[in-house]
């Protein structure tokens, strides 16, 4: 059973409580950096450093998971194709161009932090592959995080595995 706190026409669930719809598209915008970060490691170090299952199973699922299970007290009672387009989605850009961009701030960041991980080098080709992974991620994921289903964790990490492996 959900709670429902009718405060006015934009709260919304997630996981049993109620909170408005600007609540619940801060947290997923509060995460978008984090899922941007993870699938470019998936691409650029595949499984070089072992990490891959983990930044799959335990970031990337947990995250489109948390997503997948927010329902909003709207008429659909998920997000709407563009809501998800400016607060997820949008974090990818639109073109070859923008991947190679994220690619390069990763770069920078990773330099910057001193994490152990490998240097790499920006290529056309990495970027033409991660905007491809952009694409299929949207792709997938746009339609489970607008409409009402039963996808569980198991089939998003599926998904993600489709995708990424």
């Amino acid at each position: 059973m959900k709670l429902l706190i009718r405060k006015n026409k934009k709260a919304s669930y997630i996981f049993g409580m109620a909170t408005d719809k600007k609540k619940a598209e801060k947290k997923v915008e509060s995460i978008s950096d984090r899922i941007n970060e993870h699938i470019i490691r998936c691409i650029v170090y595949k499984n070089t450093t072992n990490d891959l299952q983990h930044w799959i199973y335990d970031e990337l699922t947990t995250w489109f998971d948390y997503i997948n299970r927010i329902e909003l007290k709207t008429k659909s009672g998920k997000f709407t194709e563009k809501s998800l387009d400016d607060i997820l989605f949008g974090e990818f850009g639109d073109a070859v161009t923008d991947a190679e961009f994220n690619l390069a701030l990763f770069r920078a960041n990773v330099a910057k932090d001193g994490t152990e991980y490998p240097d790499f080098q920006v290529t056309i080709q990495l970027a033409l592959e991660l905007r491809s992974v952009y694409d299929k991620i949207r792709t997938t994921f746009m339609p489970i995080f607008t409409k009402k289903n039963n996808y569980s964790r198991t089939d998003i990490y599926n998904m993600l595995c489709k995708i990424l492996k």
